[in-house]
């Protein structure tokens, strides 16, 4: 037994080993051991596939990467085997060295794990339901509250968005149950009822979709009109969970520093993504999300008396010409901040975080992980319409204008944050 469950009772600690036997019996030659990546689910889409918009790997080779760099020590596990995890499988010797070093880190939900009292481990994984992944997020959230090493009041921010993934992934696992588990039928809306009864979408967008089950189409026969419709009926329901997800967290953020209020004039008080969306929403706007996210930036900033020039802004890019003229080198970062506003030689993780970090530090703002989320929400968004462009064009044509549908529905981000708005004052 790990030090991490010296804490477990005798009784904890046998239900701990009868869980880790059970699972390495079920592991033969035939049928290996494999992380499976999730399944296609527009209502609860999987973690992995949020976390790729955030640009982050969560797969175990990065893991085991941040965990070296971190001084963790880990088990060696060689880096075909990690490959394997998520492709082919792996066998019985490599799954316990897996499981034990789950179990040995702090933050392992071992407790949920035994005392599942309402099964939702073992249901969303009977259902073959995303919700398992996400389960994982929550418990080490939870874990993550308790420790008082950590900054509570900052982990306070995802406490409405944990709120409502638990709820969703709630949901997704009656349905799942109700349905008898086909999986096939959960991205649209016809089969899904869960995305009329449980989201905010407009009935319009749902019957289109329905239409477009119910009937035999040939798509190069479709007007231009009808292609739009459902174009646009798509992404809405694709992007629903991850609309209330922001929208969640960034009502959370306002809530915890007292931001969330409404004024004598009634004027709700709207957060920087919420203004962010309304400006690159705009149709005669060409910008995109990144670089409409630092003109917001840049204007927030003029209100309280600050001037910030792009020029200004991209001192603050870390990069490796050496010059003894300030000019070249101000050029040299202007040239990468005009590349990063055009989507063009994106920046790294690191590279992002330096940016963020030295700006906030000038501007003595303390909340850099939050800075650096909201420079990842914008950047995400420019790389999914690089991506449905590309989708579209090979689907329906490139004479469909993807920007414009694009935009109409990043422009209803506002309803989801106003929906979290009147919910944190109505008490629910």
């Amino acid at each position: 037994m790990t030090k991490s469950n010296a804490s477990l009772s005798e009784e904890d600690k046998h239900q701990l080993e009868i869980l880790i036997d059970d699972s390495v019996s079920t592991i033969t030659k035939e049928n290996k051991f494999k992380i499976q990546s999730g399944y296609k689910n527009y209502f609860l889409p999987p973690f992995e596939e949020m976390m790729s918009f955030l640009n982050i790997k969560c797969d175990l080779s990065a893991l085991y990467k941040h965990a070296e760099v971190s001084g963790i020590s880990l088990p060696q596990i060689s880096h075909g085997s990690l490959h394997q995890l998520h492709h082919q499988g792996v066998g019985k010797g490599v799954y316990k060295k897996l499981i034990n070093t789950l179990i040995s880190l702090p933050s392992f939900p071992t407790q949920s794990l035994i005392k599942d009292k309402d099964q939702w481990i073992d249901r969303s994984d009977s259902a073959n339901s995303n919700a398992l992944s996400w389960f994982g997020g929550i418990y080490q959230y939870n874990f993550f509250k308790t420790d008082k090493n950590l900054d509570q009041h900052e982990l306070a921010f995802y406490q409405y968005l944990m709120t409502f993934i638990e709820q969703r992934c709630q949901q997704d696992i009656a349905y799942l149950e109700q349905r008898n588990n086909k999986i096939e039928d959960l991205m649209l809306p016809k089969v899904n009822p869960c995305f009329s009864n449980h989201t905010q979408i407009d009935n319009v967008h749902l019957v289109v979709l329905e239409e477009v089950l119910s009937e035999a189409f040939d798509i190069n026969l479709l007007d231009e009109k009808k292609k739009i419709a459902i174009i646009e009926a798509s992404l809405t329901c694709e992007y629903d969970f991850l609309f209330n997800c922001i929208a969640c967290y960034e009502v959370g953020y306002m809530v915890t520093n007292n931001l969330l209020n409404i004024d004598s004039d009634n004027k709700k008080a709207v957060s920087t993504i919420y203004l962010m969306m309304d400006h690159y929403t705009q149709l005669k706007n060409d910008e995109t999300c990144f670089h409409s996210f630092w003109k917001v930036i840049q204007l927030t900033l003029k209100d309280n008396g600050i001037d910030l020039s792009n020029r200004k802004l991209a001192s603050f890019i870390q990069i490796n010409q050496h010059t003894d003229s300030f000019n070249s080198l101000n050029d040299a970062q202007y040239n990468v901040l005009k590349k990063w506003f055009k989507q063009q030689d994106l920046p790294s993780n690191d590279k992002l975080r330096s940016f963020v970090d030295s700006f906030a530090e000038s501007i003595g703002f303390g909340w850099t992980n939050h800075f650096l989320l909201m420079a990842k929400i914008a950047l995400g968004f420019d790389t999914l319409l690089n991506q449905k462009s590309e989708q579209v064009k090979n689907s329906f044509g490139s004479d469909i204008d993807v920007t414009a549908i694009w935009k109409r529905v990043l422009g209803r981000y506002s309803e989801y944050y106003l929906y979290y708005f009147h919910q944190h004052f109505s008490g629910k």
